[in-house]
């Protein structure tokens, strides 16, 4: 699986691999971005745990931040059932129209 993965960043050890992964970001770019965006937030999230919510508040165009509960079956990294809750709109917290309005 390690290959696999790896295998778009070369063949290098995997500290080399980790060290070019730790590079990328969007942290210059997301003044820039003004397309609306819908991010969710699943409870449990152990990869990079508050980086929806930094992503969020970085973002200067129309976003809606959608926290998954385990509740809702939506929870972790994966978020299980969260194509269904996009399919129906019933997740909690998720009630205005999509795409959200500018900010003014």
């Amino acid at each position: 699986m390690w290959r696999r993965r790896a295998k778009p960043y070369g063949d290098g050890s995997p500290f080399e691999l980790l060290t070019e992964v730790a590079a990328y970001t969007v942290a210059p770019l997301t003044e820039r971005i003004t397309t609306p965006l819908l991010i969710t937030d699943p409870e449990g999230v152990h990869f990079w745990p508050g980086a929806s919510r930094r992503l969020y508040d970085a973002l200067p165009g129309p976003r809606e931040l959608v926290g998954f509960s385990v509740a809702e079956g939506a929870h972790l990294h994966r978020e299980p059932m969260g194509r269904a809750l996009f399919s129906s709109g019933s997740s909690t917290g998720w009630t205005r129209a999509w795409p959200p309005a500018a900010r003014g």
